[in-house]
């Protein structure tokens, strides 16, 4: 998580981040395991100066932010479950 922030931020120069935990269910890794990798990453790229301000002004600041996990949203899931099966059924997938 930490070089993969850091590519983002140095070579990719990204100016807003969004992690997605990717699991097909909110378990503890994707709930608390993986947002806390996400955070101790933070700290490091702040220490760094990579997470500090740009241009002198907070609102230069870069934003690394973590969503719920993919699989949080069981109707989202559902949908792209059913998605899925017609493109099947249609000769698609």
């Amino acid at each position: 998580i930490l070089t993969s922030l850091r590519t983002l931020l140095v070579e990719d120069q990204a100016e807003s981040i969004v992690c997605v935990p990717y699991f097909l269910s909110p378990g503890r890794h994707a709930t608390e395991d993986v947002p806390n990798l996400i955070e101790e990453a933070k700290s490091v790229l702040e220490k760094e100066g990579l997470l500090g301000e740009r241009n002198g002004n907070d609102e230069g600041r870069v934003q690394v932010r973590v969503s719920n996990a993919l699989g949080s949203h069981l109707e989202s899931m559902m949908s792209a479950v059913d998605d899925l099966v017609e493109w099947t059924l249609n000769g698609e997938g």
